[in-house]
């Protein structure tokens, strides 16, 4: 994996916990919605 790679993962994640934190909800909540996105599927079941 190149370096830009893992910069641009990194950051997209910084924003998926900044956005967690803006809706003061716990993190649990959005794991599956997260996850279809990043990996596709279904993970809420």
């Amino acid at each position: 994996m190149k370096k830009e790679d893992i910069k641009k993962i990194l950051a997209f994640t910084l924003r998926e916990k900044e956005i967690i934190k803006n809706l003061d909800l716990p993190e649990e909540v959005f794991l599956p919605l997260f996850f279809s996105v990043r990996f596709g599927g279904d993970w809420s079941k």
